[in-house]
């Protein structure tokens, strides 16, 4: 008789379900077990089909860019200065918990205005940004005026 099983990882965690005979030759994958749930008590775990910003690693990731160089080898100003700092709070506050998309996407543009970008900047901080999630919160260009 065809019965529902759920699949649980070595923690316990549903993961997946089957219908499964028991006659036939199936194993649950490698370090899995399949338990019979015909009254479906145990439901996979449906993961964030978004992942949340990590502006921790963003930061850092951009510490140690060409980017984040080129911009301490730029002539001090003082809207560089200003720009910098307006950033850096707006990233504190992100990796306390206390992130402000506006206030952070202001000083993303703000920052950006005040730096001759080239391409290869464009590209890598374009790839810190896939890298650590920020791409779906933030641009690094101005919209298009409608």
């Amino acid at each position: 008789m065809t019965m529902e099983y759920a699949i649980l990882d070595s923690n316990g965690i549903c993961i997946s379900r089957i219908l499964w005979d028991g006659l036939t030759p199936w194993r649950p994958p490698a370090g899995c077990t399949a338990v019979a749930d015909p009254d479906r008590l145990c439901l996979p775990l449906v993961e964030s089909a978004v992942p949340t910003p990590d502006y921790q690693g963003f930061y850092s990731g951009l510490l140690n860019s060409l980017t984040y160089r080129s911009v301490v080898l730029m002539p001090a100003t003082a809207e560089l200065a200003r720009a910098l700092a307006i950033f850096v709070s707006a990233m504190q506050d992100a990796m306390s918990g206390r992130v402000n998309p506006s206030a952070m996407q202001g000083a993303i543009w703000l920052l950006l205005s005040q730096v001759a970008l080239t391409e290869a900047h464009a590209i890598e901080l374009a790839g810190l940004m896939a890298t650590y999630h920020l791409s779906g919160s933030y641009l690094l260009s101005l919209p298009e005026p409608s």
